[in-house]
Order: structure tokens, then C-alpha cells, then sequence
């Protein structure tokens, strides 16, 4: 379909890979329309150059526009919001026609490999949004006939959603990831110790309710408990019988405690923190609505007993939808069942709120705060309380809440849903800044690495299969001259075994963000490089540290990086290997992460390694097959000094090397910037070549022995059975002399070649 000289292009906004792929392939004008609605679309006059004016003068990757709906022959105003970096609902309106950038947009069909089946739009657009900006022009430019209706609020819970749902959160989590903003659990657990004078207070704030304010009362008090509690009812200045009812209510029983704010005019979340800081305030604050109820007298102890079982910062409970005399009305039960505990508090950035009842610790809501407006208040303050601690969920109906003609959610027009999806919008993209500054600032401690590296494999079937398969690997041990060697037959190291260095610059790096596969996730280690679990492993946990800038393999630059990886997570050993020998993907620079103590290296220099600064391995051990330098240093400035003049030593000497570096000491000890140990330990071994005469033999000559720093460390890996059979103690040592360079170390720690 044409429009004005500008390809019109229809899909629905729930739209698999392949369709959206087809649908686009023929846009090749530098600008098209992207069409999501079955329904009429009709360009006002001189539309399409309005348009395609504004995409010039902005350089913006994709427009949108307000609009008008024409239903049973009347005509309605359709404004749209300003796009934000928050603007992270997959049902955000930019209204049913988009105006692409189709160069970019190509682009990012091809970095898509994820075979969506529901959110393939919904991905491009959030790849779209890292590649430029969205402009919104301010103007009605068309008009939508006989269309649906909006997303309702609760649409995205309707059960057949499920899978839906699932791909929008694949599709916002890898965003989260590329943007710097995914937070790792586990998150943080309380002592829950602070003393206060009652256990729980439940909170009501109130503001003219006399038809309901008595109901939500008596539902407090008839909760039945082991532990003292009262309710906060703040009276934000009600005109009606408010006032009175809630003071008869607390002449009866004084755990009715009526607060009166001093300021007039103040939100829902100005009340909220009117009450949570009050000294009458209790250990947990918790939500009651001035028209709702709790569904049984048991729900206040359930969510108390939560608290202490889960160590958490906030409770989120369930609740039933009735009308104002409690009949079911759809959807019936909120329960966010999409939030689970490891990637609950970034889906929730997606999803447009919390649920319902919301209890707090007490001290934590205190120190963090809810916003002063009566939309949106609690979706903020649980952002921020979900970025740093653990939210627990109940997933039961606890909550009566009742639709009726007085609440907040009724009757809203389209100016007043704009203007608190405007807000939320805003709250997410002051979270995300937030979310950015702690990623940047924080490194993952070895629990979230590992719990990464598990949830990673749950995700990615072709990298699990893999790690099954080295469980029942072939393995064997060669003894040499009283130190052994260890050899994996893994086939799955073919192409590490058969890389060509010399051919990198001929093919697409494997390791930019662009050619990794959407299912391999990143764990962002700090401002220069990501950790990645390695789909092709030699050991039961194996990560890729990959820089996130497209730099050359040379780590002269990087040194203290790869000094703070081992610093800061003490149970694995840090593998680099040079440009020229073992790394797969020299044009990028990466490392290897491993478990500690899996090289016989390292029980080597535990066993016969000497007290010194930097020393000769193969001088303390007879016969060692390898020759390796040690380094050690209990401060990281010296430890680096002494690395970086052993590697100048190697440079001088043409040599190449391969690089292993841990931390000695207690591995829990790990932490961010901590200490995690007593003292590094780095093992250098000089290389002369990268792969011995044998490698370039043809037919059974043939040997694939291509050593980096696993090879180095004593385990050797045999893609190849009939290679895994034919290493023995004379074969491997003839591979060895090959490949490594001795050298001799001087008393102030230089490197001088040595010939033998």
C-alpha cells in the first residue's frame, strides 16, 4: 500500500520475527509507515511531508503522532505523550502509525535472532530507541477509523497472555542489559531488628470517604494477630463526615489512631509518609485503600510472618476486583504472577505497577520515601525499594478492592491516562539513571555470578546441552616427571581449536553485542567489559570476559581490569590468552573466567612455587613441561608494576604470552572492592609459537593441539578422539618445547631469554 510517495506497511503490534521480517523486506525508501491496526487509516492533507520534514530536520530513527479516532460517525482527539528512556511498556501509545528509518531498521532485524512469536515489534522498537531518538510530533496527522480500543489496564494479566508476557520480559530484560541497567540478584536481606512500639501499623489515608472509611476500619481491626498493631488513618482535611466517623471509630478502640496533616493539599503519598514517619508508626507500614477491605482476618499475621521468613524490605500481596457490594467483576484476581524473585524488580520497570496490598519495613520506606502525588506514588517507591532489597509476593488474594463511581481509577478520560502514564513513564526513567549509576558502580559478587550462570543455562538449551555433555567427557591424567597433566576429550572445542587468527579481519566479530545471539546474556562487570557465560566450556562453570568496546586482543591497557576481576571474585581464575596464541577472537578483547583450583598449575606453584616477587616455575621443578613466570603481590599498584615489566621483558624479546592470574586467600571473601584474599598470584607463560609443526600436518600426522591458557594451566583439550588416544608423556612434552619460550628472571625481577 502506498501513501504519498511513502511505503505503508500493516502488522499487528503482536507480531513474530519472521512475519515482521517479511512485512518489512520490500521498505526501501529511507522512510516508512509501520502500520499496527486492521482499521482505516487516513493521512490528513500533506501528512506524509510533515513527516518526513520533521525526520530530516530531527535525524529522529522513528516518529509518531497524535491522532483522531472516528467511532459511530463521531470524531475523538487522540493526543499521544512524549517518548522517555522509561517509556518501557510494550503497551506504550505512540498510536497505530509509525514513521521507520528503514536503513536502521534493517539494522536491527538483523541483530534480531530470538524467533519471537508474539514481541518481535516490541524488540525493534527498544533496539530502535539504542540506536536514535523518538520524536513525537506535537500534531494531529491522521485519522484511525472504526479502530479497537486502547489496552485496558489489566489486559496483560488476562490468562491467555501468558507467553505474551513471557517474550515482552525476554525482550525488556536483554534491553535492560545493553543499556547497563539489569540489576543481578540475590537482592538484599534485613536483620529486621529495629525496635518500635508495635509491630504493624495499618495504614489508611483518607480524603472525603464517609461512604466507605468505616468498612476499611472495621476490616483492619477484625485482623487477629500474635503481635500488637494499630491503624494510622490520616485525614488529609475531608470536608464531609470523614473526620467524624474515623474519631467515633477511635473513641471505641484506641489502636484507631486519626493523624491530621499540617499541609493542606497533599497527595496519597504525602499522606503515606505522614504516617510512616509518625512515632505511632510500627515496624511494618501497611496498605489499607479508605474503600477497600482485607479479604479474611488472617491477611495482616500472613504478611508480618512474610516479612521474617523472607527478610525482605517489602511485601506485595493479591487482590480480587468486586464492585462496590463485592460481586467479581473481570478480571477478577491481580496477582502479577509474571514476577518471579531473580527478575522480578526488572520486569517490574515494564509492567505499568506493583499489585496490591503493599507492606513496608518501616525504616526502609522512611529512608527512601514516597513521592507527594496520588497516581503512581506506590509504583515509584517500589522501584526504588525493589533496585536494592528483597520484595517478597503473595500470590493469594489478600485484598477486597472495590470498583465503584468514587475511586481513583473511574471514569479517567484520555487526558488524565496520559497524564499518569506521562508520570510513570517518568518514574521509570528516573529509576533507570538510578539503576545505571549502581550497575556502573557495582561488580558482581561471585553468588550473583553464579546464580547468572545458572539462570543463564535454564534460558539457552544449546549452551546446556553443552555443559551436560562435558559431565560425561573422556578424560585421562599423564604423569611427567612428578607433576601431571590432565587431557578432556571435548568436542565442542573445535572451533576454538581450528580458529585463524589471520582471518579474524575477513569475518564479523563474534563478540560485539550485535553478533552475540539475543539468548547469551551479559553481566556487566564495570564500565570496560561484560561477563558472559561460555557456550563452548571446558569446566562446570566457564565464563567469556568480553571488553564492550570493539578493541584489539592486547591487555597492556587493561591490566588493573583483570587485576580487579580476580580481587573481586576470588573463586575463579582469570584466563587471558595473547593475541597470537589461544585467543579465538583476537580482534576483541576478552578473558576467560574458570573455578579455582581445576588447573594442576595451580597446585604446581601451591606446592613447589617459591617466596618471591617473580621467579622461573620450571627452575623449581625439574623436568616442567611448560615454561611459566610467577608473579606475586599483595598490593594491586605493585602486583601490576611487576606484571606490566614482565610483559615489557617479553615484548622486548618478541615473545608471545598467555596470562592466569587469582587471589590467594579466603574465596568467600569476595566483594565489591574488597579485599578477597591475601595476595594475587599471576602465572605468565612466554610463548614462541602458537601451535607446534605437528598442528599443520596433513591425513593422520595431523595432531590439533592449539594451547592457550587452559593448555598452559596442565589441561589439555582434544577436540579430536583420535588426538585424546595419542597423547602420552613424550608426545605431550615434544608439543610443549614447541610453543613455549623459557626465560630467566633476574634479582630485580627481568626476563632474559634462556637457550637449552
Amino acid at each position: 500500500m502506498k501513501s504519498t510517495g511513502h511505503e505503508m506497511t500493516r502488522v499487528p503490534p503482536l507480531v513474530s520475527r519472521e512475519a515482521l521480517r517479511r512485512a518489512t523486506a520490500n521498505a526501501n525508501e529511507p522512510y516508512f509507515f509501520l502500520c499496527t491496526t486492521a482499521a482505516g487509516v487516513e493521512l490528513d492533507a500533506f501528512a506524509a511531508e510533515r513527516f518526513a520534514r520533521v525526520a530530516g530536520e530531527t535525524g529522529a530513527v522513528m516518529l509518531y503522532a497524535d491522532y483522531r479516532e472516528r467511532r459511530d460517525g463521531k470524531i475523538f482527539p487522540r493526543p499521544t505523550i512524549e517518548y522517555q528512556p522509561g517509556s518501557l511498556r510494550d503497551a506504550f501509545d505512540f498510536g497505530p502509525l509509525l514513521y521507520i528509518h528503514a536503513g536502521t531498521f534493517r539494522e536491527v532485524m538483523a541483530e534480531m535472532s530470538r524467533d519471537y512469536h508474539h514481541a518481535a515489534l516490541y524488540d525493534a522498537r527498544l533496539r530502535l530507541s539504542r540506536k536514535g531518538t523518538f520524536f513525537r510530533v506535537a500534531e494531529t496527522l491522521y485519522t484511525v477509523t472504526d479502530a479497537a480500543g486502547r489496552e485496558g489496564q489489566f489486559d496483560y494479566l488476562a490468562p491467555g497472555n501468558k507467553e505474551v508476557q513471557k517474550e515482552m520480559e525476554i525482550a525488556c530484560t536483554r534491553h535492560l542489559e545493553r543499556i547497563g541497567a539489569l540489576l543481578l540478584p540475590p537482592f538484599a536481606a534485613l536483620s529486621l531488628d529495629e525496635p518500635f512500639a508495635v509491630e504493624a501499623s495499618i495504614v489508611i489515608p483518607v480524603l472525603n470517604r464517609e461512604r466507605t472509611i468505616a468498612d476499611a476500619i472495621r476490616s483492619a481491626l477484625e485482623q487477629q494477630t500474635t503481635f500488637p498493631f494499630n491503624v494510622l488513618v490520616v485525614d488529609n482535611h475531608s470536608s464531609d463526615q470523614t473526620t467524624a466517623i474515623v474519631k467515633a471509630c477511635s473513641e471505641k478502640d484506641p489502636r484507631v489512631i486519626l493523624l491530621v496533616p499540617g499541609q493542606h493539599g497533599m497527595g496519597i503519598g504525602g499522606c503515606w509518609m505522614h504516617a510512616a514517619m509518625h512515632p505511632a508508626c510500627g515496624k511494618f507500614a501497611i496498605q489499607l485503600d479508605s474503600d477497600d477491605l482485607y479479604a479474611r482476618p488472617v491477611e495482616l499475621e500472613k504478611i508480618v510472618s512474610t516479612f521474617y521468613r523472607e527478610r525482605c524490605a517489602a511485601v506485595v500481596g493479591s487482590y480480587r476486583l468486586t464492585t462496590f457490594n463485592l460481586r467479581n467483576i473481570p478480571p477478577g484476581i491481580i496477582d502479577h504472577a509474571e514476577w518471579t524473585p531473580e527478575n522480578g524488580p526488572n520486569n517490574a520497570l515494564r509492567v505499568n505497577g506493583f499489585g496490591a496490598p503493599r507492606a513496608f519495613y518501616t525504616p526502609v520506606l522512611r529512608a527512601t520515601r514516597m513521592p507527594d502525588v496520588s497516581y503512581g506514588e506506590d509504583y515509584a517507591v517500589m522501584l526504588a525499594i525493589a533496585r536494592e532489597y528483597r520484595v517478597a509476593r503473595i500470590f493469594e488474594p489478600q485484598y477486597i478492592c472495590r470498583r465503584w463511581e468514587g475511586n481513583t481509577d473511574a471514569s479517567t478520560s484520555v487526558e488524565q491516562v496520559n497524564a499518569r502514564d506521562f508520570y510513570k513513564d517518568k518514574s521509570r526513567t528516573i529509576e533507570l539513571s538510578a539503576r545505571q549509576r549502581l550497575v556502573a558502580g557495582r561488580r558482581p559478587t561471585v553468588a550473583q555470578l553464579e546464580l547468572f550462570h545458572e539462570r543463564q543455562l535454564e534460558e539457552w538449551e544449546e549452551a546446556r546441552a553443552r555443559f551436560q555433555q562435558l559431565e560425561q567427557a573422556n578424560c585421562k591424567r599423564v604423569a611427567l616427571d612428578g607433576h601431571e597433566l590432565r587431557v578432556q576429550h571435548n568436542p565442542a572445542r573445535m572451533i576454538s581449536s581450528t580458529a585463524d587468527p589471520l582471518a579474524a579481519e575477513q569475518r564479523p566479530c563474534p563478540l560485539c553485542p550485535a553478533r552475540v545471539p539475543d539468548v547469551q546474556r551479559r553481566a556487566r562487570y564495570n564500565a570496560s567489559f561484560d561477563i558472559l557465560v561460555n557456550p563452548f566450556p571446558v569446566f562446570h562453570r566457564h565464563f567469556t570476559v568480553v571488553a564492550r568496546e570493539h578493541v584489539p586482543q592486547r591487555a597492556n591497557e587493561y591490566l588493573d581490569d583483570l587485576l580487579s576481576l580476580a580481587r573481586d571474585l576470588p573463586a575463579y581464575t582469570l584466563l587471558y590468552n595473547g593475541a597470537g596464541c589461544g585467543a579465538s577472537a583476537p580482534d576483541h578483547l576478552h578473558a576467560q573466567l574458570i573455578p579455582r583450583r581445576v588447573l594442576p598449575l595451580e597446585e604446581d606453584i601451591a606446592r613447589h612455587g617459591k617466596n618471591a616477587p617473580v621467579y622461573a616455575l620450571d627452575e623449581c621443578i625439574a623436568g616442567y613441561t611448560r615454561a611459566i613466570i610467577v608473579i606475586r603481590g599483595k598490593e594491586q599498584e605493585e602486583t601490576r608494576a611487576r606484571l606490566a615489566r614482565v610483559i615489557a621483558d617479553l615484548e622486548a624479546l618478541q615473545l608471545m604470552y598467555n596470562l592466569l592470574a587469582w587471589r590467594e586467600g579466603d574465596e568467600g571473601n569476595e566483594g565489591n572492592g574488597g579485599n578477597g584474599g591475601d595476595a594475587w598470584t599471576i602465572a605468565v607463560a612466554p610463548r614462541r609459537a602458537h601451535r607446534p609443526a605437528e598442528y599443520y600436518l596433513d591425513g593422520e600426522a595431523r595432531i590439533l593441539f592449539s594451547p592457550g591458557c587452559i593448555e598452559m594451566g596442565g589441561v589439555i583439550v582434544a577436540p579430536r578422539a583420535e588426538d585424546y588416544h595419542r597423547y602420552d608423556p613424550p608426545l605431550l612434552r615434544h608439543l610443549f618445547e614447541q610453543v613455549t619460550a623459557r626465560a630467566r628472571v633476574d634479582q630485580e625481577g627481568r626476563l632474559h631469554a634462556r637457550h637449552e
